[in-house]
């Protein structure tokens, strides 16, 4: 069992605990005790978590459902135990920051003067007398005021706004979801297995799960549900009852087809075609294998 060095300061914290020893990865044990790094105020700095933390985490997560009209304040004991997963994965919630040399982080107050704008009445000019040379043009008198040109280093020296940067796990899980609208699809993330825009209310919906949202650099914040990857087989049996699923892993895509009797297959030890329309069932291949079987197969493939 892995150790958590996580205080305890009541019953139910000892019960997360207990949890999470028996259920994390060495990936997430990793994280619970030694933080993350991550960049706030131009500042690298260590996040790590507690379980006291958590407790409000979920505390919000439980008035959010009564929000929506949830009749009861009961939550399952599996809700609780994926919320303590999730608070522990997502790099973006914020626990306890400390600086790299393990003091603690605190934001610095930066403090300005107010100006006070002293206002003082301009002085009547006093009336002279006029002379003979008021009555001439003089231009060596003249002022010409010009407008200071705009120095062209400045405008190299404003700030520039840099654009957020998309998560590469989710261009990839994008590039998928377009490529097969009718399918469930999946990405594994960490402990977890995620879905993303409609996909996430599919799942949310067949699953009961709590249907969220993330930033993953788009301009605005995508639908996200997920599930820990020790309930996956539950989980799937009960998606591949109504979809066909595709679980992007490791570099590799998986299709878990939909539970359908009668359905046509393909021997692919010998090649022979079984039906004229041929059906892959929970195979595993890359990008290469799928297109040379489509040639093959003249486009016969299909992918329930």
């Amino acid at each position: 069992m892995i150790e958590l060095n996580l205080q305890t300061s009541n019953k139910q914290e000892e019960i997360i605990k207990d949890y999470l020893q028996n259920n994390v990865s060495e990936v997430l044990a990793d994280k619970i005790n030694n933080g993350v790094k991550i960049i706030k105020d131009n500042k690298t700095l260590i996040n790590k978590k507690t379980l006291a933390g958590f407790m409000k985490y979920a505390y919000e997560e439980a008035r959010k459902l009564a929000e929506k009209g949830t009749n009861c304040a009961c939550v399952e004991d599996k809700t609780v135990y994926s919320w303590a997963i999730h608070y522990f994965e997502e790099d973006s919630i914020e626990g306890n920051l400390y600086n790299e040399d393990g003091t603690e982080y605190k934001v610095e107050i930066k403090t300005t003067t107010p100006k006070v704008e002293v206002k003082t009445q301009p002085k009547k000019p006093e009336k002279q007398q006029a002379t003979l040379f008021d009555f001439f043009d003089n231009p060596q008198t003249e002022k010409i005021k010009e407008k200071p040109n705009k120095n062209v280093a400045d405008e190299d020296n404003e700030e520039i706004e840099e654009k957020p940067q998309v998560k590469e796990y989710y261009k990839v899980y994008h590039e998928q979801e377009l490529m097969y609208p009718d399918l469930i699809v999946l990405t594994k993330l960490g402990d977890f297995y995620e879905a993303y825009n409609e996909n996430a209310e599919r799942i949310a919906k067949v699953l009961n799960l709590i249907l969220t949202n993330r930033d993953v650099g788009l301009e605005n914040k995508v639908a996200l549900a997920g599930f820990p990857i020790h309930i996956k087989d539950k989980y799937l049996e009960k998606l591949q009852k109504q979809y066909t699923v595709l679980i992007i892993e490791n570099d590799e895509i998986k299709f878990y087809e939909k539970q359908e009797e009668n359905n046509s297959k393909i021997d692919f030890e010998t090649g022979e075609v079984l039906d004229k329309e041929i059906t892959i069932q929970n195979q595993t291949f890359d990008k290469f294998q799928l297109k040379t079987i489509s040639m093959l197969l003249d486009g016969k493939v299909v992918l329930k």
